[in-house]
């Protein structure tokens, strides 16, 4: 159901949860609340936001489902149930309506976006998802092609992909797309669902050629298709192999199958490794002072991954429960796991939890440097949904590998939230990222396009804004709320083998 919305004024951050253990929740290290990164880091070492915009674009739901992607000075950014773009770096943005925007296809514009910027081609990539119609007998994507200078002008270049591309009879539908790049290609992922009564058949993993979508001709792919594991999310920072992995799939508790696909290969291939047994996979509930459930749509498939200096990574969103030798969450809370790339053995398992509200919904990109970045929530029990932003680089204190940032908080829950967001990197500044979001405030929904990264990598002349709710740089350490909590970084691999 499409909403519309107003602008308020930004709620204040809550302070920060103590460190408060309760009966039969996993024993954490003391509190040690350590100094602001500008004491204790080297010069060039602060977290800093580059640039901040709040949009106020007709129809955003709460499952807000935003991504967002820049070449610099020019930005896309989707969401449900619109797409804007920005001209002057996302200061300010135009409102682009998905419906209307390509000739109709299928049942019509449904809901689910995604965003990505290729540098090396100078490319912007955006992908629609349409509703099944019973007169076509599928449910498809639309995936466009431009040149940034072009989007303004509606320039794109687009392709249809529907079941019938993977050579699967009508009556199918495609949801809930995942993207990514590695060198040479775009890949996608979509769940497929037979029609009209949705039950989930297989899902599909797809690779599009970037120097043949660039050129814009008859488009060439490749694809795979997989019956027995459900919904897979390529990992950001690829080069030369594409990863993924299918979670908690198969009868051994904790099993974790991570597949590689090299640009060479004409197939993956797959491997089982195993993480902490049991862990928690109930429906997520985590109610805020509003008794709403803004975790409630989430489950394992709020997933996100990358590959970076020799290590695998992902996340996803684990229940409250028991979890093994992890013991009980109160919360739900992000499972992490990081594998060897070399040969896929288990390095550890750095959650990231809460005794005070449960953490959900992360998304991470690598930048040049082949650090990692994003953006996660925070919230439930005492506390509405908060915006935060996660970095773990050669700057992060140790010994907990996340440093995490509150960035805004919201003024009421939701019983829907989520279902995914994007961490990107800033393909004019490839060092820093750019993440999208969002927060209620006054019953509304704001999206939220964050510009961040550390200040020794901020632009050579100072970006200042005009547009709606942006800012000129800010250093995180002054002026947002930091989650500096030795129980919400724990950092505690289970006593079992890779």
């Amino acid at each position: 159901m499409r909403r519309h919305k107003d602008t308020h004024g930004d709620p204040a951050l809550p302070e920060a949860p103590a460190s408060q253990t309760p009966a039969g929740a996993p024993t954490a290290s003391p509190l040690q609340v350590r100094p602001g990164p500008t004491e204790v880091l080297p010069i060039g070492g602060t977290f800093t936001i580059f640039q901040q915009t709040a949009q106020t674009q007709p129809g955003t739901s709460f499952d807000a489902e935003t991504q967002a992607a820049t070449n610099g000075p020019i930005v896309f950014y989707s969401g449900n149930l619109f797409a804007s773009f920005s001209t002057d770096g996302g200061a300010s943005f135009t409102f682009v309506d998905p419906y209307t925007q390509f000739d109709p296809l299928d049942g019509g514009f449904c809901c689910d976006q995604t965003v990505i910027y290729d540098p090396t081609r100078d490319l912007m990539i955006w992908q629609l998802q349409y509703f099944w119609s019973p007169s076509t007998n599928k449910g498809s994507y639309r995936i466009a092609f431009a040149n940034p200078a072009s989007v303004a002008s509606a320039g794109w270049c687009t392709y249809e992909f529907n079941p019938g591309s993977f050579g699967l009879d009508p009556g199918r539908s495609l949801d809930r797309p995942s993207v990514a790049l590695s060198n040479n290609f775009v890949w996608y992922s979509a769940n497929i669902y037979t029609e009209p009564d949705p039950k989930w058949e297989q899902t599909v993993m797809w690779r599009i050629p970037l120097d043949v979508a660039a050129n814009c001709p008859s488009l060439a792919f490749d694809f795979f298709l997989d019956t027995q594991n459900f919904h897979f999310t390529p990992v950001a920072g690829a080069v030369e192999t594409m990863y993924w992995a299918s979670i908690g799939t198969g009868p051994v508790p904790g099993q974790i199958r991570i597949y590689q696909w090299a640009e060479a290969d004409s197939m993956p291939s797959s491997t089982v490794r195993f993480v902490s047994p049991s862990w928690p996979n109930f429906p997520r509930r985590c109610p805020g002072p509003d008794g709403l459930n803004w975790c409630d749509r989430a489950d394992k498939r709020s997933a996100a991954g990358w590959i970076s200096n020799g290590v695998i990574g992902f996340m996803w969103s684990a229940s409250q429960g028991f979890a093994g030798d992890l013991g009980p969450f109160r919360y739900p809370y992000v499972h992490v796991a990081r594998f060897n790339a070399s040969t896929l053995a288990r390095i550890d398992e750095p959650i990231i939890w809460n005794a005070s509200g449960a953490w959900i919904y992360p998304a991470v990109a690598v930048n040049e440097r082949g650090d990692i970045a994003g953006t996660l929530y925070f919230g439930g029990g005492g506390y509405f949904p908060i915006m935060t932003a996660l970095i773990l680089d050669d700057l992060s204190p140790a010994p907990a590998p996340w440093e995490i940032y509150g960035f805004v908080g919201s003024d009421a829950g939701a019983d829907r939230w989520g279902d995914y967001y994007s961490s990107r990197r800033n393909g004019s500044n490839g060092n820093t990222w750019v993440i999208s979001g969002q927060q209620v405030t006054g019953g509304q929904v704001n999206a939220w396009y964050v510009w961040m990264g550390r200040d020794r990598d901020a632009p050579p002349t100072e970006m200042t804004s005009s547009g709606v709710q942006g800012t000129s740089p800010t250093s995180a350490s002054s002026d947002y709320l930091r989650f500096w909590w030795e129980d919400v970084l724990r950092q505690r691999p289970p006593a079992r083998s890779p």
